[in-house]
């Protein structure tokens, strides 16, 4: 009964001293998955610097690009999203509040940049699906990353998704050397 404890604490111990996996959920209903890890790596050094946020999974991540595309949709009078080749998505949680972060992968730079134009000209960065949610994206190699916040804890979320996008930067950067 003993041993029975010691190892049971061992493998908790060793399960639970890594960094946690299965923060980003990937859709794989009709689009490739999306093969290189930089946001999960991204989200991994977040919780580094920031321990005191957490992680939920999800469970249907393809229903939320759906719910993602049809708000973006209904704001900007345009499917920018028509057509996407990856997605994944996180849900961060920073204390009683928490943000979303999706990857749109888009091979093609026209429909790429087309996302990123009318996310820049919408003056509002509100949805108009929910008044009090707002967003915040940046461009990172093939895909657009989006980061939807309520209006409570905005300004917080925002920081920690300024750092989102500086960890991804470095990454990118890293592996194109």
């Amino acid at each position: 009964m003993k041993t029975r404890f010691i190892v049971l604490t061992l493998i908790f111990t060793v399960v639970f001293s890594f960094p946690a996996e299965g923060q980003v959920s990937k859709c794989t209903d009709r689009v490739r998955v999306i093969q290189d890890s930089s946001l999960q790596r991204a989200l991994e050094q977040l919780q580094e610097k920031y321990p005191n946020i957490s992680f939920q999974e999800d469970d249907q991540p393809c229903r939320q690009a759906q719910d993602t595309v049809r708000a973006l949709t209904r704001t900007f009078g345009n499917n920018h999203l028509r057509r996407f080749d990856g997605y994944e998505f996180a849900k961060v949680i920073n204390g009683e509040e928490y943000f979303t972060v999706e990857r749109f992968q888009i091979a093609d730079a026209n429909r790429r940049s087309a996302l990123a134009t009318a996310l820049k000209n919408h003056w509002s960065r509100k949805l108009k699906i929910e008044a009090n949610t707002s967003y915040e994206y940046f461009a990172s190699g093939d895909s657009v990353v989006i980061m939807i916040s309520s209006a409570t804890g905005r300004e917080e979320n925002s920081r920690l998704f300024q750092k989102v996008q500086e960890f991804m930067s470095s990454l990118i950067i890293k592996e194109d050397k």
